[in-house]
């Protein structure tokens, strides 16, 4: 076994799954998140619309996020 997760394909980038972490690592909520993303231009995991505070909340639900946010690097 490889240590990644079968299942359904990521669909969001790994760069944006990391700006989200550190965002939330930083003290920002998902609404401010949001706004942030939203700011700077970075495509929701859709690809398409605006980001929202639902949107960076439940990718950091995502396993790659809680992965990150558990400080294993290697899997997102």
């Amino acid at each position: 076994m490889s240590g990644r997760r079968a299942g359904r394909k990521r669909s969001c980038p790994d760069e944006v799954v990391r700006k989200v972490v550190e965002l939330h690592r930083s003290g920002l909520r998902p609404q401010a998140i949001s706004d942030a993303m939203n700011a700077g231009g970075y495509l929701t995991p859709s690809g398409k619309g605006r980001w929202s505070r639902s949107t960076a909340y439940q990718l950091l639900g995502t396993w790659a996020a809680r992965d990150l946010l558990n400080g294993d690097e290697g899997t997102a």
